[in-house]
């Protein structure tokens, strides 16, 4: 790898350019260097919530067509589901 791309600010000036965030999440996974700089661009360009939920173990998701609903099953402080749940609603 060139030198120039181990400087973080040029990264972060280059990884501005990109539009694509599957193009970002792919650079996050590229290598470590790439990490940072990445993620953090996902995150500040972040315009949901949804994302987030979706990566979660502790939600589920399902649809009736027009309308997503999801399911946050509440954790205890040793992590586990306890097995209650909140039904939320995303349109």
């Amino acid at each position: 790898m060139h030198l120039c791309l181990c400087v973080d600010d040029i990264l972060r000036l280059v990884f501005r350019c990109i539009e694509d965030r599957s193009t970002l999440c792919a650079l996050a996974r590229i290598c470590r260097t790439f990490k940072e700089p990445a993620v953090d661009l996902i995150w500040e360009t972040l315009t949901a919530v949804e994302p987030i939920l979706q990566a979660s173990p502790f939600c589920e998701w399902a649809t009736d067509g027009s309308t997503w609903y999801y399911h946050v099953h509440s954790v205890t402080m040793t992590g586990t589901s306890s097995g209650d749940s909140q039904a939320v609603f995303a349109d």
